[in-house]
């Protein structure tokens, strides 16, 4: 393996170069939303645009971000590349904000998204926006869609199947703590697998049903974690102080 220097990982993290993030890869994704919203700012400002204005915005960006990909041989810092393409779909998201599309309780809708989602990921092929790989960028840009439409209905819909859930709304009010530490969590178990349990990490592969209670065992794990944040140091997560 290739020696890595002690400051590479703290320079990595400051320039946001998510592939080279050894110690914690998912940080990546705060960087790149900073960064996102930072470009809808200054392209979407002004509240009384009009929709075609948006549209040719968002337009222009995907043009700009397949032009960096194409074209451009050097590596942005700042996760800027990635955000390029991830506020097409931020800016989409402003666009549906108000409308009554991402209301739509129908669990045939669901399961036709779902199919969107698996036919473009055949089609197209691996996608890793971290690390660039978007594939053919209109069957990327059509299941990101698509995906995003099957996440929001397939979460109202179990909203309104399980009702309220004291336990999954803790834990969705809270998942920017467990993006931070998951894979904290992770070492643990794995080395619990290792050393006590005397198990090779082999175990999980191609193991749904594993590798579904090795998550589960990571996000309980996260629970402490979040208490502690929520209750010590709130700011860390963007909240302010909570009552004790």
């Amino acid at each position: 393996m290739p020696v890595v220097e002690w400051f590479e990982p703290i320079m990595n993290a400051l320039l946001g170069y998510p592939v080279k993030m050894i110690h914690n890869i998912p940080i990546w994704f705060f960087m790149c939303l900073f960064v996102v919203e930072m470009f809808f700012y200054i392209l979407f400002r002004r509240k009384n645009r009009f929709v075609w204005m948006i549209i040719a915005g968002i337009l222009l960006l995907i043009f700009v971000a397949w032009a960096n990909s194409a074209l451009n041989p050097y590596v942005l810092p700042f996760t800027i590349p990635t955000a390029l393409y991830a506020v097409v779909f931020y800016a989409f998201g402003y666009l549906l904000k108000q409308s009554k599309a991402l209301a739509v309780n129908n669990i045939i809708i669901v399961i036709v998204e779902a199919l969107i989602v698996l036919l473009v990921a055949y089609f197209n092929g691996k996608v890793a926006m971290h690390r660039n790989i978007y594939g053919n960028p209109l069957l990327f840009f059509a299941g990101g869609i698509a995906g995003a439409f099957f996440i929001i209905h397939l979460s109202r819909y179990l909203s309104n199947l399980f009702k309220s859930n004291k336990l999954v709304c803790y834990l969705g009010a809270n998942t920017l703590v467990i993006c931070g530490f998951h894979l904290q969590t992770f070492s643990v178990i794995k080395a619990i697998v290792i050393y006590v349990l005397g198990l090779s990490l082999s175990v999980f592969s191609q193991k749904i049903g594993l590798n579904m209670l090795f998550s589960a065992v990571s996000i309980l794990l996260c629970i402490p974690v979040i208490w502690f944040i929520n209750r010590y140091l709130p700011f860390i997560a963007g909240k302010s102080n909570l009552k004790k």
